[in-house]
């Protein structure tokens, strides 16, 4: 079975694309992803170089703390950095302190009275690790996605560091939904997916333009081996009247080579304007009628008439014409033969014929004289059996003699007379 040399190549460009897309798609939701966790880490660590570790310290993470000053101010630095958050989709700011594995609020964006309001000093019991992380490293964490009595958030913790001691005085905790985190990165995913859908539509099409690039030039070239093969001068042409193949024996018949007639008009080449040629003719009419008329192209037409070459040379050529659908338009295929020599023949046949037909008469005419000589002859020989037979039966003597009075013959009525002797 012959196998495709191309499938290979094709198998291992296609997947190479799918892992590059896989590859480009996985890199797009990376990055968008560390886009929005490095948008709200900016965010907390700006909302934390705008308070002041001194008020954050001297809070006791107690009840009482609702009416000193500097709790209040910092409720309400962070009620206002709240309001900027929700732009950029933050559901909470809060503050906590961490003593060993214990961990308590100490403030929160959420004014009292409001839903999820939390008092000074209540105790986090689901806190994620990055917390104590936070206040081990001090340095910022971030957790992706972690369930605590709330609800499921994607986390910043970020330390708050004593201006003097860089003493971690408390953590800034910023929550967003985990549901909303998705959401926003799907949106985003948006025009990466349509780029990749497009680049797969796109590479669809150039592989199926190249396919079909390929196989018409797999086929072209049968095709003109083919044509080149056939011993009788074929030419296609277009809707346009142009020639668009031209084989080997159209070339020596016509004496054009491929290159002078392709992309030329058919009729102007097979009739070239000249003097000597009658644009006139009936036949060349009706050949241009042919091509003309597409109603006409459906069905087969043959037609005799008298083309030229380069050369001017005329000879009579018998053109069979039909049709073919390429590329969905309808092209002409004419079948050409020299019939100048058919044609000479068939002339020198008639002419015989002719000869022969006449000497045919010629026989038939003497035949029918030598006929009616020979009905006379037979009348006469009848007329003279007669005339013999009735003078036998006369009773009157006859005597036939020559000029010179010789007798040559009598009649038996000579013989009964006893006077006469006749021998």
């Amino acid at each position: 079975m012959k196998k495709n040399k191309f499938s290979i190549p094709l198998f291992v460009e296609v997947t190479f694309f799918i892992i590059a897309v896989i590859i480009f798609n996985y890199q797009a939701f990376q990055w968008i992803k560390n886009s929005e966790i490095q948008n709200w880490q900016l965010f907390a660590q700006n909302v934390v170089a705008g308070l002041n570790p001194k008020h954050i310290e001297e809070m006791r993470g107690e009840v009482s703390d609702r009416d000193q000053p500097n709790f209040i101010y910092v409720k309400d630095q962070l009620h206002r950095a709240m309001e900027v958050g929700k732009v950029n989709k933050i559901q909470w700011l809060y503050l906590l302190r961490v003593d060993g594995k214990k961990v308590t609020f100490i403030n929160d964006s959420i004014l009292k009275g409001e839903p999820d309001y939390t008092d000074p000093g209540e105790r986090y019991i689901d806190y994620p690790y990055a917390v104590l992380l936070a206040q081990e490293t001090k340095k910022v964490q971030i957790v992706s996605s972690y369930t605590d009595e709330w609800g499921t958030y994607t986390s910043v913790f970020v330390p708050i560091l004593d201006w003097n001691t860089s003493k971690v005085v408390g953590i800034l905790g910023v929550d967003i939904d985990v549901n909303i985190y998705r959401k926003t990165i799907a949106q985003k995913m948006v025009w990466p997916i349509t780029i990749t859908i497009a680049a797969t539509w796109l590479l669809i099409v150039l592989i199926r333009q190249f396919n079909n690039q390929k196989i018409l030039k797999e086929n072209e070239s049968l095709f003109h081996v083919l044509t080149d093969g056939v011993l009788d001068a074929m030419v296609i042409v277009d809707g346009f009247g142009k020639i668009v193949l031209w084989n080997k024996a159209a070339e020596s018949l016509f004496k054009f080579n491929k290159s002078e007639v392709i992309n030329k008009d058919f009729i102007g080449t097979i009739f070239p304007k000249n003097e000597k040629i009658d644009v006139d003719n009936q036949k060349i009419k009706d050949l241009l009628e042919i091509f003309k008329n597409e109603k006409n192209l459906t069905k087969n037409e043959v037609i005799e008439l008298k083309v030229y070459d380069k050369n001017m040379t005329d000879f009579e050529a018998e053109i069979s014409i039909s049709s073919v659908r390429l590329n969905s338009q309808l092209h002409t295929v004419s079948v050409i033969r020299d019939v100048s020599e058919k044609k000479r023949r068939n002339d020198e046949i008639l002419l015989k014929n002719q000869e022969i037909n006449d000497q045919a008469k010629a026989i038939l005419n003497i035949l029918d004289d030598v006929n009616q000589e020979k009905d006379k002859v037979k009348k006469q020989a009848e007329d003279l059996k007669k005339f013999e037979a009735a003078v036998n039966q006369s009773n009157e003597m006859m005597v036939f003699s020559d000029v010179n009075g010789t007798v040559l013959w009598g009649n038996p009525a000579i013989e009964k007379d006893d006077r006469i002797f006749f021998e």
